[in-house]
């Protein structure tokens, strides 16, 4: 009998062993696992900026492909009832941006806004403005929309034009082989466990 309980403890000693080792080697599979979101204020290529604004009764989204300066730019502008999340038609919006000048010398070259023509399109609450940059920056878009029975403005401070696009990150899954093997790995390390705890609790009822 006490040979039985001696032979357990290398056993005892192996297994936990592997499991450390298997709770080791897990991290290294799922990190290989990206996220394609980004913190950055730009959108990568292919992707939409989207900004957000509200009054007491329209809810204002506005997005965009991320655009170099001189580029014709267009912007969508959604427009929705802030207490039903209806879209509202029929308005008429005046799109006004001005340039937040990065350097001291350009404040006299950009100081005059730029107005952009803005459009409904056929989907309700939508509409579409063109829009050239006149060089890359911060800019702020005032939209002043006006209709029977409203009349709101609201103002979005960043929109921005980048000097250059950022690529898109790649969103890399787990090959096949790797997902197996975190399979494996998973089910080796609760097969240790359970091992362990059987091991543990026979050591217990004999010593009883």
């Amino acid at each position: 009998m006490p040979s039985k309980i001696v032979f357990s403890k290398p056993i005892s000693s192996i297994l936990l062993g592997i499991l450390l080792l298997l709770l080791c080697v897990l991290p290294c599979f799922a990190h290989e696992e990206t996220d394609s979101s980004t913190d950055s204020e730009v959108a990568p290529l292919g992707k939409l900026n989207v900004r957000g604004a509200k009054t007491s009764t329209v809810k204002v989204l506005v997005k965009y492909p991320s655009t170099l300066a001189n580029k014709k730019a267009v912007i969508e502008i959604l427009l929705s009832d802030l207490a039903t999340n209806q879209p509202i038609t029929g308005v008429n919006i005046t799109a006004i941006l001005n340039y937040f000048p990065q350097i001291e010398k350009t404040k006299e070259a950009l100081s005059n806004p730029l107005f952009a023509n803005v459009l409904p399109t056929e989907e309700k609450g939508n509409y579409l403005a063109e829009v050239i940059f006149p060089q890359t920056g911060r800019y702020k878009l005032t939209l002043i929309m006006s209709k029977p029975g409203l009349d709101a403005q609201v103002i979005i401070p960043n929109i921005i034009i980048p000097d250059s696009i950022p690529k898109p990150v790649e969103n890399i899954s787990l090959p096949k082989s790797n997902k197996t093997n975190q399979f494996i790995t998973l089910g080796l390390i609760v097969l240790c466990s359970s091992l362990l705890v059987a091991l543990a609790a026979k050591k217990y009822l004999k010593s009883r």
